[in-house]
């Protein structure tokens, strides 16, 4: 597999730069985790619309799905100047509410598709497996399989024993790490500080560890030195185009 990062920004992004967006390749399929805000225009540096298979999204916070409208109309577009016949799914929980907007064009375009916790959904040769993690809203984070690695994306959440459970031996701890320490409080039962990101890993025996959903207006590397001090495998922070391979 392969990890590219589209945008790592939290709440909003830095100028020029996107929030929550990341590109999944395997073998067989090309998934987009999160569309955050300003993410199709960073992904079409790396494939064209038709090539998509699939939209993944953990929550309905603007700085996670906020581009999808974009997205649908970009492959309305590509549709029609090409003749194609290529609904793409999105993979999302059902809310009963922002749910019904991820179907458009009565699903010829875009078809919204409902996961349920802890119950595994396939794109190709890609095996997902939803579980909530503690946000002020319905939030998933997803532990994502093929028949040779593991990657783990905690999505937005306070840190939590449902997290250890799910990064477990991963391969890659994609975690997000909005605060410092001395922030604690604020990010109780919200989100995680760079040091809970990197007590995460440990507990979880994950072999890297990748920081982000950054604050937009704080100090990142205050935050990897935090993660640094606990967990002393490999640390890297989210960045634009950042790829990994795993």
């Amino acid at each position: 597999m392969r990890l590219r990062v589209l945008g790592m920004w939290g709440g909003f992004p830095r100028k020029g730069e996107a929030t929550s967006g990341y590109l999944l390749e395997s073998d067989e399929a090309k998934v987009l985790i999160d569309c955050g805000s300003g993410v199709l225009s960073k992904l079409l540096f790396y494939l064209n619309i038709d090539q998509l298979d699939a939209i993944v999204l953990s929550h309905y916070h603007a700085d996670h799905w906020s581009d999808l409208g974009v997205v649908q109309y970009a492959r309305l577009v590509d549709q029609l100047l090409h003749e194609r016949d290529n609904p793409l799914p999105v993979y999302a929980f059902d809310d009963q509410k922002e749910f019904y907007s991820l179907t458009y064009k009565e699903g010829s375009v875009t078809k919204g598709i409902s996961f349920q916790e802890n119950e595994r959904f396939q794109i190709k040769d890609l095996v997902f497996t939803p579980f909530k993690t503690l946000h002020p809203v319905e939030c998933y984070g997803f532990r994502v399989e093929n028949s040779f690695k593991t990657i783990c994306y905690t999505a937005d959440g306070g840190y939590s024993h449902n997290q250890i459970k799910m990064a477990q031996n991963a391969d890659l701890l994609l975690c997000e790490a909005n605060f410092l320490d001395q922030d604690a409080e604020l990010a109780l039962g919200n989100h995680m500080t760079g040091l809970q990101a990197g007590e995460l890993a440990l507990q979880a025996g994950v072999k890297k560890l990748v920081l982000t959903h950054l604050p937009p207006l704080g100090k990142p590397e205050e935050i990897f030195k935090e993660a640094a001090s606990v967990f002393k495998g490999e640390i890297i922070l989210a960045s634009e185009g950042l790829s990994i391979e795993v």
